[in-house]
């Protein structure tokens, strides 16, 4: 059914780690949550067909091991693995100033 449909497509896609041959699942990655300030990371190896944790500090056995997905503010953290941070050091905002051309101090404000 499309509903069965939908509830695969989500669970693949917000497990599937991106490589430049497409999207693959890795058997416990998906076990590992995000920290925006962690450097341990997953690396694959296309050619060996491995992936492995490099982790950021030695752990100790109980310890969570976290990695960093990526640098993605919340906006990309929720449409794509439905969650989001507190204080994420990678959020953004654009902020747009129209000053008009006739506007005498528009040099000065553009400064």
């Amino acid at each position: 059914t499309f509903d069965d449909f939908r509830y695969a497509y989500g669970s693949v896609s917000s497990r599937a780690w991106g490589s430049v041959k497409g999207l693959s699942l890795i058997p416990f990655a998906d076990f590992l949550n995000h920290d925006g300030t962690s450097q341990s990371v997953v690396l694959t190896d296309e050619d060996r067909q491995i992936s492995e944790v490099v982790a950021d500090r030695n752990y100790i056995p109980g310890d969570e091991v976290l990695i960093r997905y990526g640098k993605f503010p919340n906006s990309v953290l929720l449409l794509d693995f439905g969650f989001t941070v507190p204080f994420n050091i990678y959020d953004e905002v654009w902020i747009q100033f129209d000053i008009p051309d006739h506007d005498h101090l528009r040099e000065l404000k553009l400064d």
